[in-house]
């Protein structure tokens, strides 16, 4: 078993984003989400746009640092979006 890690990289939240009415109206805890066990763990996290479904609305990856590991998680998404240009788009919806 790993001991420590340098960095972990997931799907970010299931799916497309959802419309902020429709966030607001169905939100629960009753559905799993990705990114919960790394906010409750207080480990570094962070989701950055991968790209946008057909429709228009973005996709994202999550990067999770370990413990203390803020600067390598905030590297490696630098790197990450130095590379792309998804961050120059905007939803279309």
């Amino acid at each position: 078993m790993f001991d420590r890690f340098d960095l972990l990289v997931t799907a970010g939240p299931y799916g497309p984003a959802p419309l902020i009415a429709d966030a607001a109206a169905n939100w629960t805890f009753d559905s799993p989400e990705v990114t919960v066990p790394f906010s409750v763990t207080s480990v570094p996290a962070l989701s950055i746009c991968i790209g946008f479904t057909r429709s228009g609305l973005p996709l994202s990856m999550q990067i999770i640092g370990p413990h203390l590991g803020d600067g390598a998680v905030l590297r490696a998404a630098q790197s990450y979006q130095s590379t792309t240009s998804w961050h120059n788009h905007h939803p279309t919806q």
